[in-house]
């Protein structure tokens, strides 16, 4: 068999490998392979169908080299573009061994195949997404509505607040809706504060009248 002859070989037999995800991201809770979950099984196959692994590292890259073990000339490329990583806890030299290992298991999953389904799409996070989706939403609605209490106590109006913005940030927005929910709070606490300083101005002008 020749080079692609094994790989396509090694393929198959992984696929038919009973391997588990031990990787658990809290943040987003779903569970993907660890390196060691399918480099026992990829050691194992490399070794029975006569395909030598080589990784090396150059030019920002990390390179996985599969080699035909009877006939080393025979080869494949995978590569993977190292990004820095910081990991907590952990010295320079921990980290760099930290990416190397990141870039190992991604390229080794490419060339075998090792399928998962993408963290977005699992049950898990999309429901993640969904609540977080309506969170902003809830945050958005309560924002609008409090800006406008907010603009019309200050004596100002909507469209005031929209030219403002447009000429602060040089945008074209038409509604309130074309303007990020930050800035909406930013604008309401803009009008608390004219609120208040009214109240105070009124409170003053009330005691002069009394003395």
């Amino acid at each position: 068999m020749n080079i692609f002859q094994r790989l396509s070989k090694a393929r198959l037999l992984l696929s038919q490998c009973e391997i588990t995800k031990s990787g658990l991201n809290k943040h987003s809770n779903y569970t993907y392979y660890e390196l060691d979950d399918f480099m026992p099984s990829i050691l194992k196959i490399n070794d029975e169908i006569g395909v030598c692994p080589v990784i090396t590292y150059e030019d920002g890259l990390a390179v996985l080299t599969l080699y035909n073990s009877e006939k080393p000339e025979e080869l494949i490329r995978f590569t993977f573009k190292l990004k820095d990583i910081v990991l907590p806890a952990c010295n320079a030299m921990q980290s760099e061994g930290g990416k190397n290992t990141y870039a190992k298991r991604y390229l080794y999953k490419d060339a075998y195949e090792v399928a998962e389904a993408d963290p977005s799409e699992t049950p898990e996070a999309t429901d993640h997404a969904q609540k977080t989706q309506a969170t902003l939403k809830k945050e958005i609605v309560d924002a609008k509505a409090s800006l406008t209490k907010s603009t019309k106590e200050a004596g100002f109006t909507i469209e005031s607040v929209i030219k403002s913005y447009n000429k602060e940030q040089k945008k074209d927005a038409k509604t309130l809706d074309d303007i990020p929910v930050k800035m909406l709070v930013g604008y309401d606490q803009r009008m608390l504060v004219t609120i208040r300083a009214k109240a105070a101005e009124a409170k003053r002008a009330l005691a002069k009248k009394v003395e």
